[in-house]
């Protein structure tokens, strides 16, 4: 992410949750999701942090054999976002709200009747009402279960 279309390297994480719902044979699921994300940026001898809480609704579309199935998916919802400026002069704080709207895809990898590993890439445009709008690329793996 380049915040504020700085020239700096900027790093960070995300963490979430999904809750879904599979119908129509396995090929559409449906349901919720929310991330946390934290980033840190460098500037000189100040710092950065922006947090945000994406909470989506997410549809997929999933496609290929029993063993492994790929998967395109679409996010839309809303965030509340924090930013955190450390600095020599001053410490600030603020609080932003707005869209968020993503798209990725990725892939499922079953490894028994009832568990899955995922991996996948996801891209998330974070509308704001203050700071600047910024797209969010994120790269993840996780552990899914289902439940019959």
């Amino acid at each position: 992410m380049n915040i504020e279309e700085s020239s700096n390297s900027v790093g960070g994480f995300e963490t979430g949750l999904s809750l879904e719902q599979t119908s129509f044979n396995g090929k559409w699921a449906y349901g919720a999701s929310w991330t946390f994300v934290q980033i840190k940026e460098d500037v000189a001898s100040d710092r950065a942090f922006y947090r945000t809480g994406p909470l989506t609704f997410q549809g997929k579309y999933l496609f290929g054999g029993s063993g492994a199935k790929g998967f395109v998916q679409t996010n839309l919802g809303f965030h509340n976002s924090r930013v955190t400026w450390n600095g020599t002069r001053a410490d600030l704080q603020s609080w932003d709200y707005g869209f968020a709207l993503g798209a990725g895809g990725g892939i499922q990898k079953y490894i028994s009747e009832k568990a899955f590993v995922t991996m996948g890439y996801n891209i998330k445009w974070l509308q704001n009402s203050f700071f600047k709008d910024g797209l969010l690329h994120t790269f993840y793996g996780g552990l899914g279960f289902q439940f019959p």
